[in-house]
Formats: C-alpha cells, structure tokens, sequence
C-alpha cells in the first residue's frame, strides 16, 4: 500500500493508491516509511548481530554524496527473544 499524507493548510489531507484525496484530523497518525519493493542496484550483507546505528554507518559508506536521493531496502532477519511481563509495568502500545 502506497500513501502520501500532505500538509495543505489549514487541513491535512491523505492521498490514498486509488487517488482519492481524504481529508485526516491533525491528530492522524501515519508511518513515517511507505512500503515500495524495487530491485537493488547494490547489494551487501551484514552477517552478524548489529545495532541500528552501525548498519546506518555502513549505508553511509556506500553514498556517494549526501546531495543524491537515495531509495534504500533493508532486509532484517530479527532475533526472536522471549519476554516476561507483569501487569504493573509500562508497555510500549502497538500501532
């Protein structure tokens, strides 16, 4: 699904993939991110565990000027950890 939220003042609007303009609150929340699937024209692995911060290093390796429009498609396989909770402590709400 592909959507693009514009602030038109004074109301926000969401262009849907059926090209049909909606109008949201200003309290709408979208992800920051849309889903596009396009073929890579540089591939790279990372095999081992690493943070967010370190594969954004080795992106920023790979341009070659901040000046460019970059699309860039992660692959993440994530470690399954199992949790316990109890009632009583903060969880973090599911969008």
């Amino acid at each position: 699904m592909f959507a693009e939220l514009s602030d038109c003042k004074p109301v926000n609007i969401k262009i849907k993939s059926d090209g049909v303009v909606y109008p949201v609150s200003l309290n709408t929340k979208t992800p920051f991110a849309d889903m596009i699937f396009f073929n890579a024209d540089t591939l790279f692995d990372i095999n081992k565990e690493t943070s967010c911060e370190d594969v954004i290093a080795e992106i920023s390796k790979r341009l070659s000027s901040w000046s460019i429009f970059y699309a860039i498609r992660v692959t993440v396989y994530l470690k399954s950890k199992d949790q316990e909770c109890t009632g009583s402590e903060n969880r973090i709400p599911v969008f």
